[in-house]
């Protein structure tokens, strides 16, 4: 009967991994070697883990921000069971910031401007003229412009940002430990940045001329109001929640690992 050679999991560099399972023997993370797992839950079952200098593994997603109006994504599951394991391992638990919030609505159209006042004539008269004298129809008051349009309404808020991802779960289990050493570093996403105020509205039309009798000239219309201003940024969006981590490293444990004694025994 043939001997079975014992099969390693090799990461050298950077490896996007999800699952190593107990098909392998050892799990080798050579020296600055990183097992990436994208956001996605991660699974590791074998008999031994070899952690060279450096050695990590990382479940940020990918993109330090979510596409905007999209909450971030979190960090998933990362399960680690050994028999044995040496070495140094950072487990960098993080999320994915959030997205950035929607634009405000545009702000309303301004009023309309106040209508000119209305001309009015009189009569003047000239004694020079013999017998009934000359009488003849003048603008005694010119009529007025109208008056400007009100500036626009202040576009709307921007709305908020989206949530930034939860930190990764972290579960290691290993049995009989020799110099071997976790470091988690817990990092939530940020939450996204509030989206940008509306743009402001339209002035409004500028007031209709004072009415002008004859022989009055015609006044003006008024001149259109000033665009609103644009609206103010909405709110950051909340960060992630770091989700709790539990190392079961022989008989030491570090963490909240009455949560996960279905996952460590």
């Amino acid at each position: 009967m043939d001997a079975e050679i014992p099969v390693d999991f090799v990461v050298d560099g950077v490896k996007v991994v999800n699952a190593v399972g107990p098909e392998f023997n050892r799990l080798w993370i050579l020296t600055n070697a990183t097992l990436m797992t994208h956001g996605n839950d991660l699974a590791v079952d074998v008999k031994q883990i070899l952690a060279g200098d450096n050695a990590a593994i990382d479940t940020t997603p990918p993109g330090a921000w979510a596409a905007p109006l999209t909450p971030g994504k979190s960090g998933g599951l990362v399960y680690v069971k050994a028999i044995s394991a040496s070495g140094k391992l950072k487990i960098i638990a993080a999320g994915q910031g959030g997205g950035t919030g929607a634009r405000g609505g545009a702000g309303g159209a301004g009023g309309k401007g106040a209508k000119g006042s209305k001309g009015e004539t009189g009569r003047e008269y000239n004694d020079a003229c013999e017998r009934h004298g000359c009488v003849r129809t003048v603008c005694a008051r010119q009529p007025g412009n109208g008056g400007q349009g009100a500036q626009g309404a202040q576009g709307l808020p921007g709305l908020g940002g989206y949530p930034g991802g939860n930190s990764a779960t972290v579960v290691v289990d290993i049995a009989s430990p020799t110099n071997f050493e976790v470091v988690p570093i817990i990092n939530p996403g940020a939450g996204g940045a509030g989206g940008i105020g509306g743009a402001g509205g339209p002035g409004g039309p500028g007031g209709n001329p004072g009415d002008a009798p004859s022989p009055c000239p015609s006044a003006r219309t008024g001149a259109g109001g000033p665009q609103g201003d644009v609206g103010p940024v909405g709110p950051q969006g909340p960060s992630g929640n770091a989700q709790p981590i539990c190392l079961k490293l022989g008989a030491s444990f570090v963490g909240d690992c009455k949560s996960f004694e279905n996952m460590t025994r």
